[in-house]
């Protein structure tokens, strides 16, 4: 196998990443748009309607209401992280001085952005050492859908089965290409991105599973055809 030159803004271990290969096709591209707009530490400004203007303003279908949803999904399958510190939004691709852009220190400049919070640093690969996903809003900590609410605990009976029952029913249903995705498809494809906007209905129900919903292929249905009728509904000034 010939050796291969490491990349200058990433390094080629991102083809054999099993994180960055689970991303839906829009986060991938999403994630590989964002890499040139990292600063020398790794960072950038993560509120959504700078990402849209910054770094996809062309990109038609990574909508405003979209990115936010692909953000996650990335920071919860790579080692680039989407985060919040008083009440403001940024990006930290925490390996990309260690890995990917080796320079100097004295070369750096000043950092105005905050670090990731997280204790648990992941690799690209996307695993990580029995960690929580966490998010900072000042000195607070708020909870993520995968920890639990100290007030109310998650228990494995309940909560926690739901969200696994949810995800995997959604995985099942992108990977069989069901009958019903390929006709959600063909009816809203022209004003949606179908597996976008299935991605962020089942991160709603996810952070949701209080409010159980006990037909998600009729949840899906609903949520396509309201996303749908906004998309395509006369736009007054």
């Amino acid at each position: 196998m010939p050796i291969e030159a490491k990349g200058r803004m990433i390094t080629t271990d991102i083809a054999y990443s099993l994180g960055f290969a689970s991303l839906s096709k829009d986060a991938a591209i999403l994630f590989c748009m964002m890499i040139p707009q990292l600063n020398s530490r790794g960072k950038m400004n993560g509120e959504p309607d700078y990402i849209k203007a910054v770094v996809c303003p062309r990109v038609d279908y990574l909508t405003v209401e979209i990115i936010p949803f692909l953000l996650r999904e990335i920071s919860d399958k790579t080692n680039v992280k989407w985060y919040k510190v008083n009440d403001r939004r940024f990006i930290h691709s925490l390996k990309f001085l260690k890995e990917h852009q080796k320079l100097r220190t004295d070369r750096l400049g000043i950092d105005h952005i905050p670090d990731y919070p997280g204790a648990e640093v992941r690799d690209l690969s996307g695993s990580t050492p029995g960690g929580v996903q966490r998010e900072v809003k000042g000195s607070e900590v708020e909870v993520d859908l995968k920890d639990q609410d100290q007030n109310q605990p998650l228990t494995p009976e309940t909560d926690e089965v739901y969200i696994a029952k949810v995800k995997e029913f959604y995985n099942t249903l992108m990977e069989a290409d069901d009958a019903r995705l390929i006709d959600w498809r063909k009816n809203y494809g022209d004003a949606l991105n179908v597996d976008a906007c299935l991605f962020a209905a089942t991160t709603w129900l996810a952070e949701n599973a209080r409010n159980r919903k006990k037909n998600i292929i009729r949840f899906y249905g609903n949520w396509l055809r309201n996303q749908y009728t906004r998309a395509t509904a006369p736009r007054t000034r």
